[in-house]
C-alpha cells in the first residue's frame, strides 16, 4: 500500500524520469505484435498491418514536436497548439489508414468476393496513402514553422475556430492555451 500511495504522489519530474524507460520497454511488445499481425498464417490484411505500424510513425514523429516545444517555448507539446494538432494529426492516420483496410477487408468477407481487395493482400496501397498523409501533416506543421510562430499559433491557422468571444453570453475567456476546434476534433477521431 505504502508504494501504491508513493506512486499516486509523484511529482512532475519524477513522472517525466519514468517516461522515458516505460517507452522504451513499450516499444519490444508493440514490435512483437507487428510481427505476429504480418504472419501469413494470420491472414490479417496487408493494409491493416500497415495501419498498426503507422503509430509507430506517430510515435517517433512526436518525439521532436515535444522537444521542439519544450526547447522553442519552454512547454510541454499539449500548450503549443500548432505542434500539438500537427502530431495528433499522425495519430489520426493511424486509425484512419487501420479502419479502412479492416473495412474493405471484411466488406469483401461479407459479400463473399472471390478477390479479396489490394489493400488486403499488398502492402503498397495503404502505404502510400500514409505518405500522403504523413505528407500533407508534414505541410500543417512546415507551413507555421517558416512563419515564426509563436507558442500559441493556432493550428491551421484557427480554421473552424469561432470568431469571436462569447464571453458576452457569460462564458469565460478562453485560456491563451486553449486548443483549436481543428485540434479538438483531431483528439477526438483519435479515439
Amino acid at each position: 500500500l505504502d508504494s501504491t500511495s508513493t506512486l499516486l504522489n509523484i511529482d512532475k519530474n519524477q513522472a517525466e524520469q519514468l517516461a522515458g524507460p516505460f517507452f522504451g520497454a513499450s516499444l519490444f511488445p508493440y514490435l512483437a505484435f507487428l510481427w505476429f499481425l504480418a504472419r501469413e498464417e494470420n491472414q490479417c490484411p496487408k493494409g491493416v498491418t500497415v495501419g498498426f505500424a503507422t503509430c509507430l510513425l506517430f510515435v517517433f514523429l512526436t518525439i521532436p514536436a515535444a522537444i521542439a516545444s519544450q526547447v522553442l517555448y519552454g512547454v510541454s507539446l499539449a500548450d503549443s497548439d500548432w505542434l500539438h494538432g500537427s502530431a495528433e494529426s499522425l495519430l489520426t492516420i493511424t486509425n484512419l489508414v487501420t479502419v479502412v483496410a479492416f473495412r474493405q477487408a471484411l466488406d469483401a468477407k461479407e459479400k463473399k468476393t472471390p478477390a479479396m481487395p489490394v489493400s488486403a493482400t499488398s502492402w503498397a496501397p495503404m502505404t502510400w496513402l500514409v505518405v500522403g498523409l504523413t505528407a500533407l501533416a508534414g505541410v500543417t506543421a512546415l507551413v507555421p514553422a517558416l512563419s515564426d510562430p509563436t507558442v500559441h499559433t493556432p493550428y491551421l491557422g484557427g480554421f473552424m475556430d469561432l470568431p469571436f468571444s462569447l464571453e458576452f453570453l457569460g462564458a469565460n475567456p478562453e485560456p491563451e492555451n486553449a486548443l483549436t476546434v481543428a485540434t479538438w476534433i483531431i483528439h477526438i477521431s483519435s479515439l
